[in-house]
């Protein structure tokens, strides 16, 4: 059986992890959202002179789709930010707490 303590120490060992793991998520979004809107970009560089109102269409439609998916993608960057945040201060909390109560004794 595991003593308080070791249950104490491997919480906040999870809670961490848990940092880590939003963070790397964090990080994961931004990257996709940028590769959308470097592609959106991309679709805009060769400007068309002579194309016909469908073909600028169908690349307006392009443009779009990329934009809205980079949007898309920084909402849940957004949302890792905030698991981060949340599992830090919490962290920093009970560590916090820890060490007040070790310096009453």
């Amino acid at each position: 059986m595991m003593t308080f303590r070791e249950f104490l120490t491997e919480r906040n060992l999870a809670r961490a992890g848990a940092v880590t793991v939003f963070a790397i998520k964090s990080k994961q979004y931004g990257d996709r959202s940028q590769q959308d809107f470097q592609s959106a970009r991309s679709y805009l560089t060769p400007e068309l002179t002579d194309a016909t109102p469908d073909q600028r269409l169908k690349r307006i439609e392009k443009v779009l789709d990329k934009l809205l998916s980079g949007m898309i993608n920084q909402r849940r960057q957004i949302g890792s930010h905030v698991g981060v945040s949340t599992s830090g201060h919490l962290f920093a909390s009970n560590l916090l707490k820890k060490r007040d109560r070790n310096r009453r004794r």
